[in-house]
This record gives C-alpha cells, sequence and structure tokens, in this order.
C-alpha cells in the first residue's frame, strides 16, 4: 500500500499541473451544475430584474444584426459586461446623427433601455442549449434591450485605438483582397475564426463534413503559423543571432496583432499562449512539455472565467491539445504519420462529438487529411498576403495600388484555393458522405471512455503496466470511475423522469410524450416565420435527452405556430407517421393506460376558414392521468364542446394546456370549471406581440384555484406520473411541485 501511495504521489508531482487543471475544471462544473448559479450573482439595484432607466457605459464591442445591433458595454456603476441588444435599422443613428462604426470602440455612452437590465435566460429546455453559461463564459453577466444612444465623451484608451486600427486592417484586407462574396466569407471563417457570414447551407456541410474546425481559429492554424516562423529561422543561420531574436520580437507582436484581429477566442488564446511558452523554454533552454504547458494555461483561464468550461470552443481546444499530447506520440511509427494527427484525435473525441453535435461522419477521417493539408497551404500564404495589404493601408498611394489591380491580384492564390477547399467540401457531402445521426450518450459514458483512452495511452499505464502493478492500475481505474460518476449525477435531469413535456418552443405548442418502451409522440411543433423551430430547437431536444426517432407526430391544426415546427423536423429527423386528421372518436392506443383520444372536432372541416374552432381537442390518458391539449380552440369551440359531453366526465382533467397561448378569446369560464384542472400550462414566447398570456385569463384561472406553468417563465414543463400523484418539474424556474390525484 505504501509502495501505490508512493507511486500515486510520484504521478501527482509529476504531472501536477495536469492533474491540478483537471480537478479545478471538474470542481468548477460540479459545482456550476448542481448549484444554481443565479445565488452567486448580486441583484441588480436590489432586484431580479431592474426597471427601465437610462444606462452608462463603454462600448467593448459592436456586431450588426438583422433588425439593429448588440453592443458589448462595460456599465459603469455595476462593473460587469452586460449585451445590449439595440433594435431598428440595419444602422442604428446615435444622437448626433451618425451611425455606429469601428471607431465608436471605447467611447463611453448612455443608452435608454426599455425594460432595464437583466439576467441572461439559462437553457428553458432539458440539456439544451445554455444561453446563460454562454454569455457567462463571454464575461458577460447581464442583458438588456434598448434604444438610443447618447455620447458621454468622444475621448477612448489607447488600447481601443488599437484594437480599432488592427481590425480595421482586418476589413482592409477582405474587402481589397476579394471580389466574390463567398471567397471573402471563407477567408474571414478561415484566417479569423468569423463565421457569420459564411452562408448557412456551406458552414452545415463543413459541419456534416467534420471540418467545421477550419473555420474557427484554432491550434491547428496557429500551429501553422509556428511551423512556418520555425522553417523561416532555421534558414537565417546561427551566426545572425541578432536577426534570430529580432525575427522572434517580429513574430511575438505579430500574434498579438493575430490574436485581436481574431478577438481571441479561447482557443486562440490557448494556441498563442502555447507558442509563447515554446519561445520562452527555447530562450531559457527548458525542456518544453506540451502536457504541462497547456494544463498552466487551463488552470489560468478556468481562474481568470470559471464559466469558460462551458464554452464548447474551450472544450474543444483544451480536449484536442490534451489528446495531442498522450495519444500522437504512441501512435507515431505504427501508423503512417498523416494518420496520426487525425485518426489520433477522431478516436479521442468521439464521444464527446457524438454527444454535442449528434452526428458522426465515418469518411471524415479521409476529409480532413485533405482539407487540412490544403488549409496549411492556405493559411501561410493568406496571413501574408493580409501582412503585405497591412503594410500597403499604412505606406499611402492606395489609389495607384488599386488602378493597377495589384491588391486584386494580391487575393486571387488564396481566393482560388479557397473555391478548391469549397467544391471538396461540396463533393465529399453529395457522394462521400457517411454521416449518421446519434442521440447523446449520458456524460458518465463520455467522460468514462475519455479519460481511459488517455489513462491507456499514457506514461503512467506504461510504466504500471511494465512494472506488474495491478493494484495502481486498479486504483486510477476506480478514480476514472469515480469521477465519472460525479460528471454522470451532474447530468440527471428530473425531466429524465417525465412521461410528458411540454417543449418551450417559443410562441407555439409542443407536448412531447415519452412513454414506455421507447414510444415517442409529439403533438404539434411550433413554428416561426424566419427560424427552424424543427431543426434547431425539436431535433437538438430530441438527440440530446436520448430520443433518436418519433413513432408519430400529430398536429392539432395548420397554423404556423403549431405544424411548421413538425415540417421542419421531419425533413431532418426521423418521423414513422404524421396525423393531420382525426374526428371525435378516434384513438391512438399505445397501451391499456396509455393512449390518446379526440374529442374535437365531429367531422373533418377542410375548407373552413376558421382553423381555431375546428383545432383539434385531445385528451391524453397517462397511467390515470388526464391532460387535456386544446391547440387555439375558441371560446365559441369550448361552448360547443361543453354542449356536445354534457353530463359526461369526458372533460374532466387533471392538467389543462390552455387554449391558444392564454389569448383572451379562449378559455371561458364554463370550460374552465367544467374541465376541473388541477393544472394549467400555458405554452407562450417571451415579448410576444400579442399580449399572451392575457391578464383577463390569467386572473380567471387563479380565481379558480388552478396552478398556473408558463413557458416564457418556467421553461419546459414536465409532467412525472406517479401511483398516487404526479409531480410538475420546471426547466427554468427548478420547480418540482407534487399533486394529489383529483
Amino acid at each position: 500500500m505504501k509502495e501505490l501511495i508512493y507511486e500515486l504521489k510520484t504521478l501527482f508531482f509529476r504531472r501536477k499541473a495536469f492533474c491540478a487543471a483537471v480537478f479545478l475544471s471538474f470542481l468548477v462544473f460540479l459545482v456550476t451544475s448542481l448549484i444554481d448559479e443565479g445565488l452567486y450573482l448580486p441583484d441588480i439595484n436590489g432586484q431580479g430584474k431592474d426597471t427601465g432607466k437610462t444606462l452608462q457605459g463603454r462600448i467593448l464591442s459592436i456586431n450588426p444584426m438583422e433588425y439593429g445591433y448588440s453592443l458589448e458595454i462595460k456599465v459603469f456603476n455595476e462593473g460587469r459586461k452586460a449585451l445590449i441588444y439595440v433594435s431598428g435599422s440595419k444602422e442604428v443613428e446615435s444622437s448626433n446623427g451618425s451611425y455606429l462604426t469601428l471607431e465608436d470602440l471605447g467611447k463611453e455612452c448612455e443608452i435608454s433601455l426599455k425594460e432595464g437590465l437583466e439576467y441572461p435566460t439559462s437553457a428553458t429546455n432539458p440539456r439544451s442549449f445554455d444561453y446563460k453559461k454562454y454569455l457567462f463564459g463571454k464575461g458577460i453577466t447581464y442583458v438588456g434591450y434598448g434604444g438610443r444612444l447618447n455620447w458621454i465623451s468622444q475621448d477612448r484608451p489607447l488600447i481601443y485605438i488599437i484594437k480599432t486600427e488592427i481590425l480595421k486592417t482586418r476589413e482592409f484586407f477582405l474587402n481589397a483582397c476579394f471580389t466574390r462574396d463567398e471567397s471573402k466569407a471563407l477567408a474571414k471563417g478561415i484566417l479569423f475564426g468569423d463565421t457569420e457570414d459564411i452562408a448557412e447551407d456551406t458552414y452545415k456541410v463543413f459541419r456534416e463534413n467534420g471540418t467545421a474546425h477550419i473555420l474557427a481559429v484554432s491550434g491547428l492554424h496557429i500551429g501553422i503559423i509556428y511551423q512556418s516562423y520555425e522553417a523561416v529561422r532555421a534558414r537565417i543561420g546561427r551566426k545572425r543571432r541578432w536577426i534570430k531574436g529580432l525575427f522572434t520580437v517580429i513574430f511575438i507582436l505579430f500574434l498579438l496583432l493575430y490574436g485581436t484581429a481574431t478577438l481571441w477566442s479561447p482557443s486562440v488564446t490557448r494556441a498563442i499562449f502555447l507558442v509563447y511558452l515554446k519561445i520562452l523554454g527555447d530562450k531559457l533552454d527548458r525542456r518544453y512539455d506540451i502536457l504541462s504547458a497547456v494544463s498552466v494555461i487551463n488552470l489560468i483561464m478556468v481562474l481568470m472565467r470559471p464559466y469558460y468550461i462551458y464554452s464548447v470552443s474551450f472544450q474543444l481546444s483544451f480536449l484536442s491539445a490534451y489528446g495531442i499530447s498522450v495519444i500522437i506520440p504512441r501512435l507515431r511509427g505504427r501508423i503512417p504519420n498523416a494518420l496520426c494527427l487525425p485518426l489520433g484525435l477522431q478516436f479521442f473525441l468521439l464521444p464527446y462529438m457524438i454527444r454535442e453535435f449528434n452526428y458522426f461522419n465515418i469518411s471524415s477521417v479521409v476529409i480532413n487529411i485533405i482539407i487540412v493539408y490544403l488549409v496549411s497551404i492556405y493559411v501561410p500564404i493568406g496571413i501574408i498576403i493580409y501582412l503585405v495589404t497591412v503594410i500597403l493601408m499604412y505606406a499611402g498611394g492606395l489609389d495607384i495600388i488599386h488602378s493597377l489591380g495589384f491588391i486584386e491580384l494580391l487575393g486571387t492564390p488564396i481566393s482560388s484555393l479557397g473555391m478548391l477547399i469549397n467544391k471538396l467540401e461540396e463533393w465529399f457531402d453529395i457522394y462521400g458522405s457517411m454521416g449518421i445521426t446519434l442521440t447523446s450518450p449520458g456524460l458518465f459514458t463520455v467522460v468514462l471512455l475519455m479519460l481511459l483512452v488517455l489513462f491507456i495511452f499514457s506514461e503512467t499505464f506504461l510504466v504500471l503496466m511494465e512494472r506488474k502493478n495491478l493494484k495502481g492500475i486498479g486504483l486510477v481505474l476506480i478514480l476514472i470511475i469515480l469521477t465519472a460518476g460525479f460528471f454522470g449525477i451532474s447530468d440527471r435531469s428530473p425531466f429524465d423522469e417525465a412521461s410528458q413535456i411540454f417543449i418551450d418552443v417559443g410562441q407555439g405548442d409542443s407536448l412531447h410524450l415519452s412513454w414506455d418502451e421507447n414510444r415517442d409522440i409529439l403533438i404539434d411543433g411550433g413554428g416561426r416565420k424566419d427560424f427552424s423551430v424543427g431543426e434547431k430547437v425539436l431535433k437538438p431536444y430530441l438527440l440530446r435527452n436520448g430520443t433518436g426517432d418519433l413513432d408519430l407526430a400529430i398536429t392539432t391544426h395548420h397554423h404556423m405556430d403549431h405544424y411548421k415546427g413538425i415540417e421542419e423536423l421531419n425533413l431532418c429527423y426521423p418521423i414513422k407517421k404524421i396525423l393531420e386528421q382525426g374526428i371525435k372518436g378516434d384513438i391512438i392506443r399505445l397501451s391499456k393506460d396509455r393512449y390518446i383520444k379526440v374529442l374535437w372536432p365531429l367531422k373533418e372541416n377542410i375548407n373552413s376558414n376558421d382553423e381555431n374552432y375546428f383545432s383539434r381537442v385531445f385528451m391524453v390518458y397517462d397511467k390515470g392521468i388526464r391532460t387535456l391539449v386544446t391547440g387555439d380552440i375558441t371560446e365559441e369551440g369550448e361552448k360547443a364542446l361543453i354542449k356536445e359531453y354534457k353530463n359526461t366526465d369526458e372533460l374532466k382533467c387533471h392538467i389543462l394546456k390552455v387554449a391558444h397561448h392564454g389569448s383572451r378569446f379562449s378559455s371561458c369560464e364554463d370550460f374552465l370549471e367544467i374541465t376541473e384542472p388541477q393544472v394549467a400550462v400555458i405554452s407562450v414566447g417571451r415579448r410576444n406581440n400579442y399580449g399572451h398570456p392575457s391578464p383577463e385569463v390569467i386572473e380567471k384561472i387563479n380565481d379558480l384555484g388552478i396552478i398556473i406553468y408558463r413557458t416564457d417563465l418556467d421553461g419546459a414543463v414536465g409532467i412525472i406520473v406517479g401511483h398516487r400523484e404526479f409531480q410538475v418539474v420546471t426547466q427554468l424556474t427548478k420547480k418540482r411541485d407534487y399533486y394529489q390525484r383529483g
């Protein structure tokens, strides 16, 4: 036992940076996952949400959006950063009649807020994208919705003037060297990690081919730049040491410039500081250990900003670095060098990639070898052209240079190479794709597999095997299982027990019935005019919660906010059957005590203009718990239902899905009294333009003692059916309420 403890102490002190980085990341993840992070945030002026007021601060970033701008502002009186959404025209006018430009970075301003500052919204559906943690990872604590800007001071600190100039060189380079929008967008992605201008279909092709990482500046790009630096430095010769030193200083300054041009994403930060540590190690004649260097940077970044660990860019960056430092050395000499990096990383990151992206392309290893090779040519050429254009920009005489067509000629090599990359990506997507969509494995499985791979490929495992120290191997395996177990606990959700889940789809309805034997049914799917709810909300929700296909999708009627989401989902996700019709008496039976009964309409009314009146009404029977799904039925429809089922208990329910998102034209008092629900669920979008839910409806429901749950306030609402009771759980407000069967 003493020998075993000694071995573990030796392991820790040899890899103390790595162990400390893993432990700290694990601790931060565990604490923030199990405890509501909102408890640690100060209230805004003593409240969870401030009232509308004028805010003063300094502009840190400006991002044009479709209907205005998002401004990142350092709030003076709070000392924290806020993301302010300014709606309006594409160019938001300030008080002096000018428009927001790069030159406004760093200026002090005041902005009138419509509703004041508030904390960003967490994930509204289980295991879905968490906007709150995403913004926290960027150091942004508040969000706000604003109006007109007024400048307090035009003076800007030197650092913002420098940043503005660097970003202007980037824009000048892109505008001057590229005549085609596609080439410009690709260059912006590959060289600067900004994918905003890349067409959604194009980005989807890269993602499905497993090569989207080339569109986010990462260790690959910085590694290519560093190798180019090393190649040039090696040619200088030993006798010209001062030239080598000067070249190194210039390279260090260039990396600072390049990091600013890429806006210092986590992957760029990690990669650049790894290079700095390598240069420092060479200067001090100290051995450079990549695993220790990566771990030190990991520690510093997590200590500075704990919520970095929720950034996919941060996770991928450091997981890739750990995989490269541990796995790749063991593969060299055993498989061809060209396959070491793509095959090793693919093998190591596979569980993570499936969990995060629900997609795996078997041919991505081959695709990556070809595309990464082309990118290794594209990046250094692109950087050289970028530097040349920067020099020309500040050297003057641009009119003469433009007239000669010199700058456009400079962009020709990477423009042509970019077109080749695009064509190859499209070709692979059509002819070589072997992609499959998969449900997300549990976090326990992902962590267990990745830690096992790291351990098996590590030096420690080899040493323990050579010494035949089975106790040591066993103890490490126990530690790995315990660590994975803790991650698994943090990944658990009360919605895992729910058999009915009212999904938050914004302004729309969607009910997921997750019943025994992997039988899954969706009643309505939401839908918006300019947003694919099916692909971007329903599909990720279903896949990340273990639902690989739907047995049935049912619609109440054909209005966009009920049907469009199912239509979109059907294009990208397997649905065995879609049911768009049904009349009184129809039954969809899954088992003896779980079935759906159609209560309305009495007959099909295909030619009717009043979709809401004839909206299908379902009673969901779930082991004795009755849920009444009313679609958008109107008050007239409710009264017709009352008349049709007079002197029966057919309309009585435990849970009522309130009709038409709480509109004042539905939910009449007679209908609420006849149905006698204990719980009412209102599916409604935040800040919707319809005034839903109506205060009148809320008052009527409250007067009858019915407990209300709203997807705009509570997020997804889940129903857990017990033997003598049922529970209601909510995603945002973390409620878990118990109700006796009525």
